[in-house]
């Protein structure tokens, strides 16, 4: 398992005492293909993106898929003007690290929406599985909501929120 850091880049800012940080878990699904295929990860915050438009490279170099599924750990950090936001995620399939090789224009997309999961000075937790290597943009998002982002209470819970709605974070 690599573990990678995201500073967003739509997120950056100069302070950085008030950040808060998710721990994005993807389960990466196994690759079927006889040629190199990557998982190319990007993401955005909602309040500065969305899905309608193209983002530009990645800020990290794509996963390598290989012939059995995977875990990878991304701690995504965050910075104090887009607390309250959703942040956007695309997953890729490419033939380059980079999703910048011929044909990578068309390439296969996954998408996901947390719904708010940064905090000020929190560390939350989420998990996002793909089930398969898509061949087309899949324009539907898996949403992981609001209340499923893990933090801020010990053990196992059903949810996240208290019963009056707020996140056990806020």
């Amino acid at each position: 398992m690599r573990r990678a850091l995201i500073a967003l880049l739509a997120l950056s800012g100069l302070s950085c005492a008030e950040n808060g940080i998710l721990e994005l878990t993807v389960r990466l699904p196994a690759s079927g293909a006889a040629e190199a295929e990557y998982a190319v990860i990007s993401m955005r915050s909602a309040s500065e993106s969305s899905f309608d438009v193209a983002w530009a490279a990645g800020e990290l170099d794509g996963f390598l898929l290989e012939g059995t599924s995977r875990t990878e750990q991304i701690s995504v950090v965050a910075q104090p003007e887009d607390f309250g936001s959703d942040l956007l995620v695309r997953a890729r399939f490419c033939s380059t690290p980079r999703c910048d090789g011929l044909g990578d224009d068309t390439a296969g997309e996954r998408r996901l929406v947390v719904e708010e999961p940064f905090y000020s000075l929190e560390r939350t937790r989420a998990e996002w599985v793909i089930p398969m290597v898509e061949d087309t943009v899949n324009e539907t998002a898996d949403t992981i909501e609001r209340c499923e982002v893990m933090g801020c209470r010990p053990g196992v819970t059903v949810s996240y929120c208290r019963s009056d709605g707020t996140h056990f974070c806020e």
